[in-house]
């Protein structure tokens, strides 16, 4: 489990770099376009959750997100397969997780970035990719191997 702990790490990073990159370099609320009619980069602060639930109560979404966490990965880890991709993934749900909840903890808000065009949706960053990537992957991997974490553990000695 410990080697893949660096999927988890790189994503962290590449969240904390780019929402740094974003606060200095762009304007708030003011779209770049990334690309025309597909991606938008627009720094914004978002002090809720997905959709903006719960916005302005910083210190409840602090205390919801780490205990989510904290349950989620816990019960993750007892019930997935012990292989390195369902290891990978789950680094990648919990540095995701620590990325915003960085941002809510320093800042008191998320900075949320990409804005995509062609459909609307709200405007995301890197730690919401990875929590969502990972979040599919492991539904699809506990949906079609329930039973194989158990095949794969060593017996008691």
């Amino acid at each position: 489990m410990f080697r893949t702990v660096w999927a988890g790490v790189l994503a962290f990073l590449v969240d904390r770099i780019s929402k740094q990159l974003v606060v200095e370099w762009l304007e708030l609320d003011t779209p770049r376009v990334l690309w025309e009619g597909v991606l938008n980069l627009t720094y914004t602060q978002n002090t809720g959750m997905a959709f903006s639930i719960l916005a302005g109560r910083t210190w409840l979404l602090i205390a919801l997100s780490s205990l989510a966490l904290i349950i989620l990965v816990t019960a993750l880890y007892r019930a997935l397969p012990r292989t390195p991709s369902a290891s990978a993934l789950l680094w990648l749900l919990l540095a995701g997780g620590i990325g915003n909840l960085a941002d809510r903890l320093l800042f008191g808000y998320v900075v949320d970035f990409f804005s995509v065009q062609f459909v609307q949706f709200p405007v995301f960053n890197v730690a919401d990719v990875c929590l969502t990537v990972s979040a599919v992957f492991l539904i699809i991997a506990l949906l079609r191997h329930p039973d194989e974490k158990k095949a794969n553990e060593l017996p008691a000695a």
